[in-house]
């Protein structure tokens, strides 16, 4: 991923090794200026011009400064964003089951905290290494060359420097992963608990749910101090390891002046290059400890990135014809579906077929396989192959965008967006217009609730449309559904949160909507089912019975036990 950005990061690490070089002079030049005032006769003109010399290489160090960070760095927060929208692709081309494996504050934390911490390592991380790198080399060769014995006992600090950090390094590693870890279980509490708020409150839980966010917020607390703890063994020691170089220094370099082995100015600009060392030395504990979050946080991306999507278009796909007037045509051939980790299979040896144009309706108890079967049909839950088709090509051979742009699906939990009732209505069409948007809106019969609105179409909806109710959200799927004009249209239980008199409402007007497209019906309500040609029973994942409604009302069959009860359920109701 830091491909794209070597000329950056090319020109960074020149920049690097320019501001180092123009450092190492600077020393020199100050003993220059200081020589030039020493002895019996000081040249105070001499030590000006080396001194307005020393102003303007401290001005081109300063330039070179100035290119360095703004390129790593400005590299470091472009990579941040592609990492993002990486991570954000990969994530929604997973399959659902993905998804749900994974728990949204957990998936939150990798796109906020780990992708922060993989660019601090990759920019201020890298910059302050590359620098530590450039610096050393042109400060002891200087100070080698003013003192081979004085710049040995300076290394002697560096050395016990480089044991500590081979000490430190596996214990941060450690600690840094355990409070990455720590960090996405507290996110994980709180998105939950946010999300389930009513939840949270019809029961009474806040002081529960409170304290178990106080309970992960300890864990993280802790975490932090682990991590915390190691880097303050390391500190102190670079302290120490720091002013040990400063009194060698002193000592020695002092000794050697009294006995005529070294000026003033020489110790002095020895000092400043001893002095260069200091801030690598600082530096090398947080860059450390920057460079072990990086890692534990690219290895959580890198375990996103690397998880192929399940669900994918086979290599090569061809885009299939463009679909004739009045729908396209479903198979199904014993399909068998089985969830992860279930005991059974989902749906056993399920086999039906619906011409175009034509209406079916799948019912049943709950559990019973009937949202499992529909969403086998756009592929949000993979079928075995050559057990589902459209048009007669099985859906594996389907490129997916191609297979799904012919289908409106509403599915059974409905989601809206944080946008406005137009936008989500609008949300399956590059460029929807506002005719389009009303036109289905009326389809689905929730165009007069939506006008009655603050502002109509344009009321900004709030997270997952909690200012609709459960009926009106159901409808503004369904509308969402239908303003594509699809060939199919895939309906799981929609009307499942509207009352008796609503549903005969939409149920009333998606005849129209149906004619002249392929539906699929799936419904625990017979009264829907009656809309379909044929009619789909299933029980335990198995086709119990079917036929047309007329014909199964008029047996004694689970359909028809079906229609009696919830009859009389209604006109009690209404009584």
């Amino acid at each position: 991923m830091l491909r794209p950005y070597r000329v950056p990061i090319a020109i960074g690490t020149f920049s690097i090794l320019a501001t180092q070089a123009a450092q190492a002079w600077l020393p020199m030049l100050f003993r220059n200026a200081v020589a030039a005032l020493e002895g019996p006769r000081p040249d105070t003109d001499l030590a000006l011009g080396w001194s307005l010399v020393f102003l303007l290489v401290t001005a081109i160090r300063g330039a070179f400064q100035w290119t360095m960070r703004r390129t790593i760095v400005g590299a470091s927060r472009d990579l941040e964003r592609d990492l993002r929208d990486t991570l954000f692709d990969r994530v929604v081309r997973q399959s659902p089951a993905w998804v749900s494996r994974h728990h949204t504050g957990d998936l939150m934390s990798r796109f906020t905290s780990d992708v922060e911490a993989v660019r601090m390592s990759v920019g201020p991380g890298l910059m302050y290494l590359a620098n530590t790198v450039a610096v050393l080399p042109w400060a002891i060769g200087m100070m080698v060359a003013m003192s081979p014995v004085l710049a040995a006992m300076n290394l002697v600090p560096l050395a016990l420097l480089a044991a500590g950090t081979r000490w430190v390094s596996p214990r941060l590693h450690a600690a840094s992963t355990d409070a990455q870890e720590a960090q996405a279980a507290l996110s994980t509490k709180a998105q939950e608990s946010f999300a389930g708020v009513r939840v949270v409150k019809s029961f009474a839980r806040e002081e529960a749910e409170s304290a178990q966010f106080r309970e992960r917020a300890g864990r993280a607390l802790d975490a932090a101090i682990r991590t915390a703890d190691t880097q303050s063994v390391f500190y102190p020691l670079v302290g120490l390891l720091k002013w040990l170089g400063f009194v060698l220094t002193v000592f020695v370099g002092g000794r050697m002046m009294a006995r005529g082995e070294m000026t003033l100015a020489t110790f002095l600009a020895f000092h400043m290059y001893a002095t260069m060392l200091l801030w690598p030395m600082i530096s090398l504990g947080w860059v450390l400890a920057m460079w072990e979050r990086g890692k534990v946080a690219m290895g959580r991306i890198a375990a996103v990135l690397e998880s192929e999507p399940s669900i994918a278009s086979k290599p090569g796909a061809s885009r299939p014809p463009a679909p004739a007037a009045g729908g396209a045509s479903i198979e199904v051939r014993n399909l068998v579906v089985r969830h992860e980790g279930a005991a059974r299979n989902a749906v056993d040896g399920v086999s039906f077929s619906v011409p175009p144009g034509r209406t079916l309706a799948i019912t049943g108890a709950t559990g019973s396989g009937k949202s499992t079967v529909l969403a086998t049909i756009p592929r949000l839950a993979d079928p075995p192959p050559g057990t589902v088709f459209v048009d007669g090509t099985p859906v594996e051979d389907w490129p997916l965008d191609a297979l799904r742009a012919r289908m409106g699906f509403v599915p059974q939990d409905t989601f809206l967006f944080s946008e406005t009732v137009g936008e989500n209505i609008g949300l399956g069409l590059a460029e929807p217009s506002p005719e389009r948007v009303r036109a289905a809106a009326a389809a689905a019969r929730i165009d007069a609730e939506i006008a009655a609105l603050p502002q109509a179409y344009a009321t900004l909806l709030g997270e997952r449309g909690v200012n609709l109710s459960g009926g009106q959200r159901q409808r503004t799927a369904i509308a969402r559904a239908l303003v594509r004009d699809p060939a199919i249209l895939l309906l799981d239980d929609c009307l499942s949160a509207v009352d008796a008199r609503t549903e005969a409402e939409i149920l009333a007007n998606l005849r129209d909507v149906i004619r002249g497209r392929t539906t699929i019906l799936v419904t625990h309500r017979a009264a829907a089912a009656k809309l379909a040609d044929e009619v789909v029973v299933m029980d335990e994942g198995r086709i119990v019975e079917r036929g047309a409604p007329a014909a199964l009302l008029a047996g004694d069959g689970p359909f028809a036990r079906l229609a009696r009860r919830q009859t009389l359920e209604d006109r009690l109701e209404a009584a």
